[in-house]
């Protein structure tokens, strides 16, 4: 089910049930499941995991929605996401112990071997100082029934929830005689998180146990591991979410030196715009790696990546489109007319070559790039910011796109070379 078929649900929910003047006079508006279910399965019109797919209403009247129980939802102004803070400039190398031979860390794409890899190479017990951490509990289970406070979108104001008996889900944890470890993972990029993903399996656990508790946020992507420690400052407020600490560790050394990139720039030989293939709007160009992994693993529909993303519709074609613009992905046809996202030629022999030769890869396919390969210029000679408008102007200068499009394709451009210029600094 497509991301606008979901909000146009939800528009028809919204005027069935006159939800927004509801909200408005009694400050929330309870649903059941099977009232959402007579327009669609409740499970995929209430699994909005990042503030980005939230249906348009939802955005527009600053609403969120929460599951009370295992068959009702609660929708309100509450402030659900947070956002990630700015991440480590450098990696902590780690290694998989060769003993294990069922693990291949050149083919980690889903959450759950990525957890099960982190397992192995001991960066939890480093991250939190422990030691003979080793797993326990994980799954889909029921919340006893509580009651927390939380936070507005813009903070002004605090409402008193009641929960009884939600479904919450863990994807792993991990225990020793010290501390009791919960943890969510994405192998995705986004800009926030929904804290419940956190909170609920906290405020349970922290009712049940009596070791401190430490939740702990993972994202796998490109080889790397950025892990978070958060904490509840509150355990009875869903809003008083405080990033602890965090490092990022590495289960490759790139070995890319800034010369080396820079030779590769300087050396290289431009390709021509293709002007059938809308230029980049995808500014995470790790989540544009993500996607081609995944793609190595075999074709995909776009409702496919839409599923695995959380994106949007929108999103999934920008990020589609990035891989295409890079000659990395195409799409082709089934028999039955169905289209399907594949790797080209040039994507499938990323895959042939060492983790340091594809990184040196997917910078020459950008630097190939004349836009790309000016604002990388423009980055290593001088030493103030890269210009967003001095990239616009470039970007209306060489045709890439039109005026009206042009500062939020320089967004991108911009987060392409902070991503080249990363590659180096990032390893300890």
């Amino acid at each position: 089910m497509t991301n606008k078929t979901i909000s146009k649900h939800w528009e028809d929910i919204f005027a069935e049930y006159n939800i927004l003047e509801k909200v408005k006079n009694n400050g929330l508006f309870n649903i059941t499941a099977n009232q959402i279910k007579e327009h669609k399965e409740p499970r995929l019109m209430a699994k909005f995991d990042t503030s980005s797919v939230l249906p348009a209403i939802f955005k527009n009247n600053n609403l969120a929605i929460l599951p009370n129980s295992r068959n009702s939802y609660i929708i309100g102004d509450f402030a659900l996401y947070h956002h990630f803070e700015e991440s480590p400039k450098k990696f902590k190398h780690i290694h998989i112990p060769s003993i294990y031979e069922t693990i291949n860390k050149d083919s980690i794409s889903s959450e759950a071997v990525a957890l099960n890899a982190l397992g192995l190479t001991g960066a939890l017990d480093d991250f939190l100082g422990e030691s003979n951490l080793r797993t326990t509990i994980s799954g889909r289970m029921t919340t006893d029934d509580f009651a927390f406070n939380i936070s507005n979108h813009d903070n002004s104001a605090v409402q008193h929830i009641t929960v009884k008996g939600s479904q919450m889900e863990i994807d792993t944890s991990y225990e020793n005689e010290n501390t009791f470890v919960l943890i969510e993972a994405k192998a995705v990029i986004h800009e926030d998180f929904l804290i419940r993903q956190l909170f609920y399996p906290y405020f349970y656990w922290h009712n049940h146990v009596q070791k401190p508790i430490k939740p702990i946020f993972v994202i796998y992507v490109n080889g790397i591991y950025r892990i978070m420690e958060y904490e509840f400052r509150d355990p009875n407020n869903y809003s008083s979410i405080n990033l602890v600490r965090e490092q990022s560790y590495s289960l490759e050394n790139a070995a890319v030196s800034l010369e080396e990139i820079i030779a590769i720039s300087r050396n290289i030989k431009f390709v021509e715009e293709n002007t059938n293939v809308p230029f980049v709007q995808a500014d995470t160009f790790e989540n544009v790696i993500t996607l081609i992994e995944h793609l190595n693993n075999g074709s995909m529909t776009p409702e496919e990546v839409t599923e695995l993303f959380d994106f949007t519709d929108r999103q999934t074609d920008y990020y589609y489109n990035a891989a295409r613009y890079l000659g990395f992905a195409e799409k082709s046809r089934q028999i039955n007319g169905d289209k399907l996202i594949c790797l080209t030629e040039k994507g499938k022999g990323l895959f042939k070559v060492s983790y340091e030769n594809r990184q040196i890869a997917f910078i020459k396919a950008i630097l190939e790039h004349r836009i790309f390969n000016d604002a990388f210029q423009w980055a290593v000679n001088n030493t103030n910011p890269l210009d967003r408008k001095r990239i616009s102007n470039r970007l209306l200068e060489l045709g890439c796109c039109k005026e009206g499009v042009a500062e939020r394709r320089a967004s991108s451009v911009l987060h392409w070379i902070k991503w080249i210029m990363s590659v180096p600094e990032n390893h300890e």
